[in-house]
């Protein structure tokens, strides 16, 4: 299982930002997780979980 990772704790929108899940669904599978840790609405660590299609975390 990759991961594909954005971290900026300076502005930073999970809600906005596409480009990383997107990089996941071009180059790994097709089942896509996604979490987020939010000190605030702009203030977000988020991660994206590549994982081959049908498998679950």
């Amino acid at each position: 299982m990759r991961s594909c990772r954005n971290d900026n704790w300076h502005g930073f929108n999970c809600e906005t930002e596409t480009s990383c899940y997107e990089h996941c669904l071009k180059n790994q599978g097709d089942s896509v997780a996604f979490s987020s840790l939010c000190l605030g609405p702009h203030n977000c660590f988020c991660q994206y979980w590549c994982l081959p299609p049908g498998e679950k975390i």
